[in-house]
């Protein structure tokens, strides 16, 4: 056996200083979503040269929707524009609440005799009942309206796979107590007949089925409202009803889209957009396609933050939008991610000297918690 290597009786006194390691990579630079103001502020002009009205439009990106704290903000713009005799909105939204849906269209007629929507995309549910308040809806070929019908997540409501409430629709319950009254009354222990609302009352509770009812009702009387803001367009109590009514129940699906031709023969007082005007409707939900487009900055696996600009209240000179500006870092003890530095809030984009952009925080309310997260 070799002997063993000899080892020193005692190791060196001094220790090397380490020496500090050069970085490796350079800071990393905080992306922030494109603006694309020049653009949308370009376009807004042709509109409003083509259409000979002052224009708005509003926008709500895929992730976001149509609440309570936009109609103040279509106050501010309003009163900036000032009373006109016809008044064009662009709108484009998935919908929202309907409550803020009826807000914005009785601020809407406050500012305006005559008041066109311009539909050059989506403007489903909530953002269709906005459309009532319009003595034109002008429609490009891509552009669609849906039904009206309500759907609650309540928290009696079955759950789903992921173990959370699921979604349920007046119009689901309608079709399932219609399936159980042609099937008849089953029957207990081969005796007792079961009616079709106890067999429903197995899977979904008495106290969910009424606020869903609840929530059907308010569609239709929210419909009813704006449109007896300026009932004249509609000819009589008994169409403004009828229409109410086919919007919120007329259709096998929330999401059904009521294309130019289907809204005509309804009723609904449309038109079809030109080419030109689809050409440039088209070009300013493009723009703001991209500037909806939320920017990540990853600092590691673990860190990264989260900006963008998800709505979008603009006109001539000035766009209102709200800011997400946060940092999200996960924690691996309760293995959730936190926010950290949130810098979000209400912004006015306004023109400035040399071409550049003007940004001022708005002192106003921020979204609910059901705003878009990333």
């Amino acid at each position: 056996m070799p002997d063993p290597i000899p080892q020193p009786d005692n190791p060196p006194a001094v220790v090397p200083t380490p020496v500090p390691l050069k970085p490796t990579s350079a800071p990393v630079k905080i992306r922030e979503p494109k603006h694309n103001f020049s653009s949308t502020q370009g376009l807004l002009s042709r509109l409003q040269e083509l259409t000979g009205t002052p224009v708005i439009s509003y926008y709500n990106s895929a992730r976001s929707s149509m609440v309570q704290s936009h109609p103040d903000l279509f106050l501010d713009q309003l009163h900036q524009i000032g009373h006109q005799k016809t008044l064009s909105l662009v709108l484009v939204s998935y919908g929202g609440e309907g409550h803020a849906a009826l807000r914005i269209a009785s601020i809407l007629r406050h500012y305006c005799e005559f008041l066109n929507v311009l539909v050059p995309s989506r403007a489903a549910s909530a953002a269709t009942m906005l459309c009532l308040a319009a003595d034109k809806i002008i429609m490009s070929p891509s552009g669609f309206l849906s039904a009206i019908d309500s759907s609650l997540r309540h928290g009696l409501n079955p759950k789903g796979p992921d173990n959370k409430p699921v979604t349920v629709s007046v119009d689901q319950v309608k079709r399932v107590l219609k399936f159980l009254s042609d099937e008849g009354p089953s029957k207990i222990d081969g005796t007792v007949s079961e009616g079709a609302y106890r067999t429903l009352f197995k899977y979904l509770h008495p106290l969910a089925l009424g606020e869903i009812d609840r929530a059907s009702s308010n569609s239709t009387l929210i419909a009813t409202k704006i449109m007896n803001l300026h009932p004249d367009i509609f000819g009589s109590s008994e169409k403004i009803s009828y229409l109410a009514d086919h919007l919120v129940n007329g259709y096998p699906a929330h999401g059904f889209p009521i294309l130019y031709q289907e809204a005509r023969e309804i009723g609904l007082p449309v038109e079809m957009a030109d080419e030109q005007l689809s050409d440039l409707l088209r070009d300013l939900v493009r723009s703001y396609d991209v500037a909806t487009l939320p920017a990540t900055t990853h600092f590691s696996e673990t860190f990264y933050r989260f900006t963008g600009y998800p709505d979008i209240i603009e006109s001539s000179g000035r766009r209102i939008s709200y800011r997400y500006s946060y940092n999200k870092r996960f924690n691996p003890v309760s293995r959730e991610w936190l926010t950290e530095n949130d810098l979000s809030q209400w912004i006015n984009f306004l023109p400035g000297p040399g071409g550049k952009i003007q940004i001022q925080a708005l002192d106003v309310p921020a979204p609910p918690a059901a705003a878009p997260l990333s």
